[in-house]
């Protein structure tokens, strides 16, 4: 029986783990996992966290997961988008309202956590974040 999908920063970061082991060992290329990398996956997700997760779960918060990183390289490199001298993200108000919608980028307040951090630990800082 499937649990109830449970994406708390530390099973992220095991789910993250396991990715990269998966690839590492040669179970996805070209970004596409093999069946025998999904089988993988989901043993070692239910072995680090006792959660039963199946492909389903774990492919949608893949895909989470991708839109929050794309959302990241959006805030570093999109043309116009300026720093103020603490290093915070300078944008007009319709560019903050057409590229943050939280429904399309599923970001959960553990997330802008964990993001805020993770950028505020390499130099950079985003006004308004937790």
């Amino acid at each position: 029986m499937k649990h109830k999908a449970n994406w708390t920063v530390p099973n992220t970061k095991k789910f993250c783990d396991i990715w990269c082991h998966e690839i590492a060992i040669g179970n996805c290329t070209k970004g596409v996992m093999s069946k025998t990398g999904w089988r993988d996956l989901i043993r070692r997700y239910q072995a680090a966290t006792g959660l039963v997760h199946d492909r389903e779960q774990i492919a949608g918060r893949l895909r989470q997961l991708k839109a929050q990183w794309a959302f990241c390289n959006k805030l570093r490199y999109a043309s116009g988008l300026g720093r103020s001298d603490d290093g915070t993200v300078e944008a007009t108000d319709a560019w903050w309202k057409a590229n943050t919608n939280v429904n399309d980028l599923s970001i959960s307040s553990e997330f802008q956590h964990l993001l805020s951090k993770t950028l505020h630990n390499k130099g950079f800082h985003i006004a308004g974040a937790i």
